[in-house]
């Protein structure tokens, strides 16, 4: 049956809205996602540009030039960021009868159409001319106009619910009228509060009135050329963006670029999301879990006893009751940045704060107290909130944990993380006074900024607010921070715990990066051998280390002699854009070594490498890192001696892997030693779910698992591998969805692994590590994607997987639940991965059990898989050891 014209018209659209969602992807910079990213758009935003021409003009004697060079950065800005839709507004001379400048649309905001389009932006741009007689007043006018042309159904640019309005205005200083016929500031609130579309459907066929997506509105964010502008600052507080200082940044390019990141990297409408698992931790007797609170963008932390099952049951504490506003006990920190050849070092966060900070750090928190709507000269009372003081005219708080997102809870204190206590001389005692002395406590990092540590009940322990989170602390603040789902991450990366020693002294150590809250990294020391008491060591940021990107794996610790060392991959979106390994010295900071490898030939888009696994020799020296990056390559790093300035990159600056092309390593490979002989055996899975644009990516990506033999392997690729077929069916008896897989068996003497594409379910990856139990490999998948009818629409799911080691194969027996009774029998067959049914996956975490039914030192296996609707529980093949093991978790 032929398809009608106007049909026919709405899913070439439709293609083009995905298709220049994958493009996003894969050229533009490095844009993380704040928030679940089932609250993204993959449809390209409509950004527009009002350049006020009566202000910039006089902010500059030689107006003209002035304009000429805000021209030429937005020309670099369009240019780098084709996949949005940008149109562009600006201001013409009063007509007869008309008092003052008017507003005007320059080039109306459209798909990406090519080199044709950007002619015309480039051109509107070069023909712009500086005009006198501008006010507040008429920008304010031209900035109704900027809405008004959005909600017009006949020309607006909208053509889909879920579609973001993004405006940004780049102004000087102008003068404020005492008396304004429209206000900059309540336009700009107006153009954020009212919905711009309602009634009808839009171009996928849904009503405009969705609840999932209830309001159509503009976005307000500002960008000021002059030192003034603060009407500029009002109106992005008003309307729910950012607002930029061209000064704090080294180009005007730069600030630009910071404004739009600040807009295009923000969750949508969260009606739709489903957020009631989190992520999971095991302690001795319980399991920790997780969960946010769309409605406010709050978290919390709860811990439930492991019932006989291995199911979390009965509930032992929330930090919903005992993390209240008022005044919380513990301590709190925050970190004073180095000036004036002081170095940087932690203070308290107090009611003192802020006189002890830097005069950088003031002048920001004093810009984010006037952005949270307070006056100025307020940033003392800004950090009295964020420390958990009521107030009257910020954001009121019913919990004080903020939501909980890619970070997730660690299980510290008793015997958690403990080295081998005949590793290293000395640490015997140190264990013994830590199993006296550090009762198990649980991390975690939250997007209200800071990192948290909780006793096992729930009581606040220590708080550590990084400076890198005082930006946006006035968005938190806002008392309309929620309304629209305005969220901002803090704290988003994955934290590390482990004990180190720092110049002599055993400690115990925490250290991680912000994630999508920042190009930052920080470590703490929460116990130690002379002192009970949290403390921050360090924390740099990328303006000190210009590689530094965001982090999000967790960092790795090692010993250099006396010396501690945290060893990282740089993460992605640095300034360089490249790939690297870094060391830190875990008491100074300072940067002991960089090894930056190269980009893949053909790849269009900035690199950053991820999170690395160290290889220790038998007597626990370090000897390697290995780490992928951005571009699917993965790289062995030689770390031999002491002394890092001898380091390098292992095959002569060779990656030792190159996955098949769009395939990103975001996760940690996994490091199984003497694998065969002499060789260690890498596993890894490929997938990104970081950007907006990832959730559109249906590139086939597969696990991994790679070779390493000494002398042999560089330069690898998937042909050096034996390929494995995948393929799902459902159980006859239950209806549960499993999978098989066709195994070919792997030479091991001419091949170097196997590899197992996802070639079934577009959209699934893999973004989390893999766990090696006894002959067999587990990892969760994520399934993650748009509606080809209708891209405001986001399916989710996922997988567990278990294959075997030798060969990427199905386990000849079962090693999985089949039937949903928690236990492996002879009722279940063999399955290589079930299907998952609760959202969007998280990390995998195992409990082991007495298992009654077999031999004294057996365990049966209960694997937790959080999902974004609800926790799944499943069980595996009991398994012997000749020590009995009650509760252990495994990361």
């Amino acid at each position: 049956m032929p398809i009608p014209v106007c049909e026919t018209r709405r899913l070439i659209l439709l293609s083009t809205a995905l298709a220049s969602a994958v493009l996003a992807a894969q050229a533009s910079a490095f844009a993380p996602f704040s928030g679940p990213m089932q609250a993204a758009s993959v449809v390209p935003p409509n950004v527009l540009l009002l350049l006020d021409n009566t202000s910039i003009a006089a902010t500059d004697p030689a107006g003209d030039a002035v304009l000429s060079g805000v021209g030429e950065a937005v020309k670099t800005l369009m240019d780098r960021h084709h996949e949005l839709r940008f149109g562009l507004f600006g201001l013409r001379a009063p007509l007869a009868g008309e008092s003052a400048p008017v507003g005007v649309m320059l080039a109306e905001a459209g798909g990406t159409d090519g080199d044709a389009r950007r002619a015309t932006m480039h051109r509107a741009l070069t023909d712009l001319r500086p005009l006198a007689g501008g006010s507040s007043a008429a920008l304010a006018a031209a900035w109704r106009g900027v809405a008004d042309h959005l909600g017009d159904p006949l020309v607006s640019p909208q053509t889909l619910r879920c579609q973001h309005n993004l405006g940004l205005i780049v102004a000087g200083d102008q003068p404020e009228e005492e008396v304004a016929a429209i206000d900059l500031e309540e336009q700009a609130r107006e153009a954020w509060q009212v919905d711009l579309r309602s009634g009808g459907a839009d171009l996928a066929g849904s009503s405009w009135d969705d609840p999932a997506f209830a309001v159509q509105n503009l976005r307000t964010s500002t960008v000021a050329l002059a030192a003034g502008g603060g009407y500029l600052q009002r109106a992005a507080a008003a309307g729910a963006g950012e607002h930029v200082q061209v000064g704090d940044f080294p180009d005007l390019e730069g600030a630009l670029t910071a404004a739009l990141l600040s807009m295009t990297s923000v969750a949508g409408a969260a009606g739709g999301i489903d957020t009631g698992a989190g992520a999971v931790a095991v302690g001795a007797d319980r399991v920790y879990q997780t969960r946010i609170d769309t409605a406010d963008w709050s978290g919390s932390l709860r811990a439930y006893r492991i019932g006989e099952d291995g199911a979390p049951s009965g509930l032992l504490m929330d930090t919903d009751g005992s993390f209240l506003p008022g005044s919380p006990t513990g301590r709190f920190e925050t970190w004073r940045r180095g000036e004036g050849g002081a170095a940087g070092v932690g203070v308290p966060l107090d009611s003192g704060t802020l006189s002890a900070l830097s005069t950088v750090q003031q002048r920001l928190l004093e810009q984010e107290a006037q952005r949270a709507g307070l006056g100025r000269e307020e940033g003392q009372r800004l950090l009295n909130w964020a420390r958990g003081e009521e107030d009257p005219d910020l954001r009121r708080r019913d919990r004080l944990l903020g939501d909980i997102v890619r970070s997730a809870p660690l299980v510290t204190g008793a015997d958690h993380h403990a080295l081998s206590a005949t590793m290293v001389r000395g640490y015997d005692s140190y264990l013994a006074r830590r199993l006296r002395r550090m009762p198990e406590a649980v991390i975690v990092g939250s997007n209200d900024g800071f990192v948290r540590l909780f006793d096992s009940e729930g009581g606040h322990l220590y708080s550590y607010l990084p400076a890198a989170a005082h930006r946006g602390l006035g968005a938190r603040a806002h008392p309309g921070y929620a309304q629209g789902y305005q969220h901002r991450s803090g704290v988003d990366g994955r934290l590390a715990v482990g004990d180190v020693s720092l110049s002599g002294e055993w400690a115990t150590v925490a250290a991680g990066g912000l994630g999508a809250g920042g190009r930052a990294l920080f470590a703490l020391r929460l116990f130690s051998e002379s002192a009970d008491i949290p403390q921050v060591l360090r924390e740099r940021g990328a303006d000190e280390i210009p590689g530094l990107g965001h982090v999000y794996g967790p960092p790795q610790f090692a010993q250099l002699g006396d010396r501690a060392v945290l060893i990282l991959g740089n993460g992605y979106g640095s300034a360089r854009g490249q790939a690297s390994l870094l060391a830190l010295d875990m008491l100074t900071g300072a940067l002991l070594a960089e090894l930056t490898v190269g980009g893949r030939d053909g790849a269009t888009h900035g690199n950053g490498l991820s999170a690395p696994v160290l290889q220790f020799d038998s007597a626990g020296t370090l000897r390697a890192a290995i780490a992928g990056d951005l571009h699917g390559q993965l790289w062995k790093f030689d770390l031999i001696g002491n002394d890092p300035a001898g380091w390098r990159v292992a095959n002569a600056g060779t990656p030792l892997f190159t996955a098949a092309p769009g395939q990103p390593i975001t996760s940690q490979p996994v490091l199984l030693p003497r694998f065969t002989g002499d060789g260690n055996l890498l596993m890894f899975g490929t997938g990104k779910l970081l950007e907006a644009g990832d959730l559109a990516d249906t590139q086939v990506q597969a696990f991994y698992a790679v070779l390493d033999r000494p002398g042999t392997s560089a330069g690898l690729s998937p042909a050096a591998l034996q390929k494995q077929r995948l393929h799902a069916t459902v159980d006859p008896v239950t209806g549960q969805r499993l999978r098989v897989v066709d195994a070919t068996p792997v030479d091991w003497s001419s091949r170097h692994g196997w590899h197992l594409p996802f070639d079934g379910v577009p959209g699934e990856r893999v973004i989390h590590e893999a766990v090696v139990r006894h002959s067999r490999v587990m990892f969760p998948t994520t399934v993650a994607g748009v509606d080809t009818g209708d891209p405001c629409i986001t399916h989710t799911g996922g997988w567990l997987m278990s294959l075997m080691l030798a060969s990427g194969g199905l386990p000849p027996e079962a090693t999985l639940d089949v039937t949903g009774d928690l236990r492996v029998d002879g009722d279940d067959v063999p399955a290589a991965g079930l299907e998952l049914p609760d959202g969007l996956p998280g990390g995998l975490g195992l409990i082991e059990l007495a298992d009654a039914s077999r031999l004294p030192g057996c365990a049966g296996e209960r694997y937790l898989v959080p999902g974004s609707r609800e926790l799944a529980l499943l069980a595996g093949e009991s398994q012997c050891s000749f020590e009995r093991i009650i509760w252990r978790q495994l990361k």
